[in-house]
């Protein structure tokens, strides 16, 4: 290279003539050169020794390899893997003192929304210290009357942003934490957090229980998450929230032997359940086509971000009731698939952490088809190419940053758990295996699965090797699935792509329909096909 003029540059974020130095190249078609650049950080330093950078870098990633550990799952494919290991860096970069941020600039504080998604993927990456770390600052706000304040500004306390999601969020994310661990002493120390937020659900519900049928019974207006719509309305994220809040409390206040709560908080959920159907109905009508983001918005795209938690992380509606069938063939038809598998939300921008957490519904829908478009288009839509990591909203014109950070940690914590989901999903006292593999996963040679992967029954290996010839049409030559482990009361099971000729596995192996069940135990299954 070569320096330029030697002028002093200006002191100003941009300017013309900043340029310091011209490399003068000629480079045949498709032909590249890189360049190496170290420089010091620090006004006044020494100029690097080039080894002594290299050194540093090789240190920094080792560290990271540590931190990050052995991955837990094994894939076929090297796109995939490479997007789910920098999807945990981006989620450990994330943490600040007082919990995970989901951006380090626009979103720089606490969400307990984004910290319950975050938190329920450390969990499933065995992460339990770090959650346990950071759940007093969800509730560190939290008022007489059971209200959680939503946004935490670090150094300022909590935004004065009406939303009624948080409640929920910080009731799902102690009770998964106490599932992944037993951790017992803390759930007896946190319960009455938990207790207070149910009973702000309940306080909530009565300002609405002589509403007109459009809106009885489920919550008031509020901001919501706020890409969903205006404080005025009603959003029914909120309710799909709240039901799950309901729940998992009832779930938790059975654990420390509080039973009048539990009961009240069952038969809340219930009550809750049946008014948030009951007004999709008044607003839609009986035979509802879909269900919209509330009643007074039955046509934006928040419909489908505000219904994605309706199947999770507690199921509110059944993945087969033909409501949630219809809603999110809705919701793919108008927001997905005129977009190749992007999701596009407001202001006509791409969201792909949008985009993953419905890639989550469409797992538990059996819709391999838009579950693998969408991942498809976020792993070749990078906001940064090569780097694994996605802004908040993307513009669809140029693929580019548009709004918010980058990288988005929700978009980090929803990639990781998609992922973890397409190989192990827990469905009530079951677990799901390998919801997401496609078939050209399982061609002869590969292998597929997790090893001590952190569930709620304790840590579970599932790996899959295969002699087959895969086609649309006919599979031939053998599958082996080895299952060990954990053992989920209602065993193991697997939504087959294609019937085996037969199956030779333990006792209590049998085929359901289309699904393959294997007993608690797990244990080794042949499936032959012929």
């Amino acid at each position: 290279g070569r320096s330029l003029n030697g002028s002093t540059l200006p002191c100003a974020p941009a300017a013309d003539g900043m340029a310091v130095l011209a490399y003068d190249l000629d480079l045949a078609a498709a032909a590249t050169w890189n360049l190496t650049l170290t420089f010091p950080t620090t006004p006044g330093a020494n100029a690097p020794n080039p080894q002594r950078a290299a050194t540093a870098l090789a240190q920094t990633r080792a560290a990271w390899q540590a931190e990050i550990g052995t991955p837990d799952i094994t894939l076929p494919d090297g796109f995939v893997m490479n997007g789910y290991k920098a999807s945990i860096g981006y989620l450990l970069i994330a943490l600040d003192p007082d919990g995970p941020h989901p951006g380090p600039l626009e979103h720089d504080a606490l969400w307990v929304r984004d910290a319950a998604f975050i938190g329920e993927t450390l969990l499933s990456l065995g992460y339990n210290d770090i959650v346990a770390d950071y759940i007093p600052s969800l509730f560190a706000y939290q008022r007489e009357d059971g209200y959680v304040p939503a946004i935490i500004e670090p150094g300022h306390g909590p935004r004065p942003d009406v939303e009624w999601d948080a409640q929920g969020q910080l009731i799902f994310l102690i009770a998964d934490y106490y599932r992944h661990t037993g951790d017992y002493a803390r759930l007896v120390e946190w319960y009455p957090h938990v207790r207070a937020a149910a009973a702000f659900l309940v306080t909530l519900r009565q300002e609405t229980a002589v509403n007109p049928a459009t809106t009885r019974g489920i919550l008031p207006p509020s901001k919501s998450a706020e890409d969903l719509g205006p404080e005025e309305r009603h959003h029914y994220w909120d309710d799909f929230w709240a039901v799950a809040g309901l729940e998992e409390g009832a779930f938790l206040a059975d654990a420390v032997g509080d039973t009048d709560a539990a009961a009240w908080m069952q038969a809340e959920a219930a009550d809750l359940r049946t008014a948030l159907r009951a007004s999709i109905e008044a607003v839609m009508g009986p035979d509802p086509a879909y269900i919209p983001n509330g009643p007074e918005d039955v046509d934006s795209s928040a419909m489908a971000r505000g219904t994605a938690n309706s199947l999770y992380p507690v199921t509110v509606f059944a993945p087969t009731d033909p409501l949630i069938v219809r809603s999110f063939d809705e919701y793919y038809a108008r927001w997905i698939a005129p977009y190749g598998g992007g999701y596009q939300h407001i202001y006509g921008q791409l969201w792909p952490y949008g985009g993953l957490g419905l890639a989550r519904d469409y797992v538990r829908l059996g819709r391999h088809d838009i579950l693998h478009q969408i991942l498809g288009w976020t792993l070749t839509n990078q906001t940064l190419p090569g780097v694994f990591a996605w802004a908040e909203q993307v513009n669809p014109a140029t693929g580019g940053f548009s709004g918010g950070d980058m990288p988005h940690a929700w978009a980090a914590s929803s990639y990781v758990t998609l992922i973890r989901e397409m190989l192990l999903l827990r469905d009530g006292d079951a677990l799901e295996l390998f919801a997401g593999v496609p078939g050209s996963w399982l061609e002869a040679g590969e292998v597929v699965g997790v090893t001590d992967a952190p569930t709620p029954f304790g840590p579970v290996t599932a790996v899959t090797h295969s002699t087959l010839t895969v086609s649309d049409e006919a599979w031939q030559g053998d599958l082996t699935i080895s299952v060990s482990g954990a053992q989920p009361p209602d065993g193991f099971r697997w939504r087959l792509p294609q019937l085996p000729t037969t199956i030779d596995g333990p006792p209590g192996t049998h085929l359901d329909g289309a699904w393959l069940r294997l007993p608690p135990s797990g244990g080794v299954v042949t499936l032959t096909y012929r």
